[in-house]
C-alpha cells in the first residue's frame, strides 16, 4: 500500500497512511487523491511512495529527508540528534555523581571526592570530545557510544 510523505513544519518527515477502509471504499489512487486534496492542501510538496520504501529503523526519523527517489537520513541532523541523546545520558550520570560526591564529602573522603570530580569533568567535556563526524552511516552513528558512557569509571 502506498503512503504520502512530506516534510513537516518541524523539519521532520510526516507519513500519511490511508486507512484500509478508506482505500477499500474509494480505491487506492482515488483515496490518495482525496487525502491530498482535503488533508494536505496546504502542504507545498508531497510524494507518494510504497510502504516498503519507508525505513524501518526510526532512531533518526527526525533526520529523514526525501531526495526525490527515496527517504534518506540527513547525517548533519542525525548527528545533532545523537549529540542530544549523549548529553541526556551524560546529564543523568552527572546527577548520580552529584549524590556520590555528597556522600564522599560527608565521609570526608578526599580521594573519593577527587576521583568523582575528575569523572564529572570528563563527562562535562563530552560534547567537545565526541567526534560524531567520523560516523558516516546512520547505523555507525546509532551504535557509537563514548567510552565514558560505557564504563563505570565515573563511579569508581
Amino acid at each position: 500500500m502506498k503512503r504520502i510523505v512530506f516534510h513537516n513544519e518541524n523539519g521532520g518527515m510526516s507519513i500519511c497512511i490511508p486507512s484500509p477502509g478508506f482505500v477499500a471504499e474509494h480505491g487506492e489512487e482515488e483515496a490518495l487523491r482525496l487525502i491530498k486534496s482535503r488533508d494536505l492542501a496546504d502542504v507545498d510538496e508531497h510524494w507518494i511512495i510504497e510502504h516498503e520504501d519507508i525505513p524501518t529503523n526510526q532512531v533518526f526519523r527526525d533526520a529523514w529527508r526525501y531526495n526525490g527517489t527515496q527517504i534518506e537520513v540527513d547525517m548533519t541532523t542525525a548527528r545533532a540528534i545523537k549529540m542530544e541523546s549523549l548529553r541526556s545520558e551524560r546529564n543523568d550520570r552527572l546527577k548520580k555523581l552529584d549524590i556520590d560526591y555528597q556522600r564522599a564529602h560527608e565521609k570526608q573522603d578526599m580521594v573519593g571526592m577527587l576521583s568523582i570530580a575528575q569523572a564529572k569533568q570528563k563527562l562535562r567535556d563530552l560534547p567537545a570530545t565526541a567526534d560524531l563526524t567520523q560516523h558516516a552511516t546512520p547505523e555507525a552513528l546509532e551504535n557509537f557510544q563514548p567510552s565514558i558512557l560505557t564504563t563505570n569509571e565515573e563511579s569508581s
